[in-house]
Formats: C-alpha cells, structure tokens, sequence
C-alpha cells in the first residue's frame, strides 16, 4: 500500500522528535507501558499473550506537559535546606518487541531514550557567598538573579526492561484471561548527563537509575462482542543505583475500556483479529482508560527528599486504528484526575501518547 510507505517515514520522525523510560511519583517521569504489538489497550498490559511463534515491534511517543513552577516561586524556596526543582516537559520514546515463546509464555523488552526540557532548581547560597553578597547593592541584586539555577535539558538513553507474561487463567465461554507478569529493569541507562553549568545532573534528573530493579504483577482481559476490558497492576522493587540514590519503588495501575467501531465484531484481544489483518481487513477502535502511577520519595544517602514521589492517575481517551500486513497506529490523550504529590513539584497538565506497532 503506497500511502502507508508514505505516511510511516513521517510518523517515525515524529516520534524521534524527542528521543520513554520503563518503570522507573515524580511528575516528569513517564508511564511504564509494555507494549507487545498487538491488539489491546494503549497503556494497560492485557493479559493475552502472542501465540506461539509470532512476534511484533512498536515504536511509542509519550509527552508530559506540566504545570511548572515559576522562577518567582522557585526563588521562595532558595532559604529552604530542601531542593526545588520544576520541569517544562518530559519526551520519552520507547522501542519495545515481543515474541510468543509458546501460546501462554510471551517474553518482551523495552528500551527508552527519555528528554527532559528547561530544568530549573532554586539556588542554594553557601556561607561564603552570603558573605560576599553583603558588598553592596549591586552584587546583591547579582544574587536575586542566581536565585534560580537554569540546568537546561537532560536527554539519554534510559534503562532497558525485559519481562515476561505467563497466561495462567483462559476461560474460552466468556473470553476471560490472566497473566502473572515478571522482569528485570537493567542499568543501561546513561547517569553521566551534565547541565548547563557544566556539572553533573543529580540522579532523579538522569535518564538512567544506574540500578537493577525487579517487576512483579498481574494482568486481567476478558471480552463480549465488541466490548472489551483489561486491567493490570505492576511493581517496581527499586535498588540504590547511581550517586547513592534510590528513586524509590513504583506501583502502576491500569483500567481500559475498548469498543469496535469498525471492522470485525470479535473483540480486540482476539488472535483471529490479528490474522484477519495479515489478509488485508481493516478494524477502528474507540478506548478509555485510567492510568496510576505511584511512587516513593527518592532516597539520597539515607535521607528521603520530601519533594519527589506520590500518586497520579490519568483519564485518557484514545483510538486505536488496524489494517492490513500487521500494521496498526494508536492515539491517546489524557489528564490526571488523582494528583497527589509530595511537597513541591511540577504537577502534570497534559499527557500524550502516539504509537506505532507492526506485528509479524
């Protein structure tokens, strides 16, 4: 089909635009998302495992735009001994595949590059500088301008995740499934990213953990003609990494409802879906999901910052089109409904997610 070798170039570029980290609530981290390339919800991890011998690969934009503190309140907290920091944004770009090693055992991994844009912290002055701010007026207004430290980006490739699901549960009558879902997030991430000033981001900031982290969790699916429902939790037992820091254990969440709108009647978790598609047929999907994600505070030598960790949940609405050879394209976009941060962050406006799978 000419217009899909034209419409893809574009597509892959826009996703690269930011060049999405897995598992690592701060509100600039993204959403763990697991994607298998095929039917199902966006970010909720469906229970249906590939069949044996069939695999696919998914290419997944996310975007946060947040709500960032300005250098006006930035500056109110330079006395305090805590650190403040706000991010603009967040790009997070996922590569992931998927392979059936048998009809019930699908193994997988994820692989991010994670941009974070305009990091701002508020200046912490040392004794020797208070002292010599005391010289006159002029350098004194100098010190009002260095309230705020401007770090710039931090842009890298994060670490990669690889986990497995093992369908346990099939009931065929009503089209229920579950699935124990495992892994193992690996430190391949960089940790070395320097900012503006030419020092060292610290490790929240980093696109990497420098830790090996371990995931445990469940996944349900089940379907009634056009409808479908999944659901999944997940956690993240996080280690030390890199500069002495935890950044602390996560627990995600998820809730999806899908409807057909077009195309064949089974529902989306079906394996005779995905074959139709290889002959050519078309499906539209309509999907609702909610999305958690919680954290704990990041620990830094022993000592918890109280400005990191906490619970967001996001309402998100998407759509999902499939045709022809295993190609499908997915668009999702969503606002947190539950936030519930730890002191002082950025809080989330916006997230975005484009997505383009191929399965084989």
């Amino acid at each position: 089909m000419r217009w899909i070798n034209t419409f893809l170039p574009k597509i892959s570029l826009l996703c690269f635009i930011g060049l999405i980290n897995a598992g690592i609530v701060y509100a600039d981290h993204p959403t763990l998302s697991l994607e298998k390339g095929s039917a199902g919800p966006i970010t909720t991890i469906s229970a249906v495992p590939l069949e044996q011998g069939r695999f696919g690969f998914s290419l997944q934009q996310q975007v946060i735009f947040n709500d960032e503190l300005s250098d006006e309140e930035l500056t109110s907290h330079s006395e305090s001994e805590e650190e403040i920091h706000s991010t603009d944004s967040l790009f997070s770009t996922s590569l992931a595949g998927a392979y059936g090693l048998s009809d019930r055992l699908t193994l997988g991994f994820s692989l991010p590059h994670v941009s974070r844009q305009d990091i701002r912290e508020a200046h912490h002055d040392d004794e020797e500088h208070d002292e010599d701010s005391q010289e006159g007026d002029e350098e004194h207004h100098d010190d009002e301008e260095e309230a705020v430290e401007k770090l710039g980006d931090s842009s890298g490739m994060g670490d990669l995740t690889v986990y497995g699901q093992y369908q346990f549960l099939e009931h065929s009558d009503n089209g229920s499934r579950a699935a124990f879902l495992f892994g193992i997030k690996a430190p391949t991430g960089s940790t070395h990213e320097h900012n503006a000033e030419g020092e060292r981001f610290e490790a929240e900031h980093q696109p990497g953990s420098g830790s090996w982290d371990v995931l445990g969790g469940l996944a349900y699916s089940t379907h009634l003609s056009r409808a479908g429902f999944d659901a999944n939790v997940l956690y993240t037992f996080a280690n030390e990494g890199s500069q002495n820091s935890n950044l602390g254990d996560v627990f995600n969440y998820n809730v999806a409802l899908s409807w057909r709108l077009r195309g064949n009647e089974k529902a989306a978790h079906e394996h005779a879906r995905e074959r139709a598609h290889e002959h050519g047929e078309s499906s539209w999907d309509l999907i609702l999901e909610l999305n958690g994600d919680w954290r704990e505070k990041v620990n830094v030598r022993g000592h918890s910052d109280n400005n990191a960790g906490g619970n967001i949940a996001y309402l998100s609405a998407g759509t999902r089109g499939l045709w022809g050879n295993g190609w499908s394209f997915s668009l999702s976009a969503g606002v947190p409904v539950v936030e519930d941060l730890n002191g002082i962050q950025s809080e989330p406006e916006t997230r975005l997610l484009l997505g383009i799978r191929k399965g084989y």
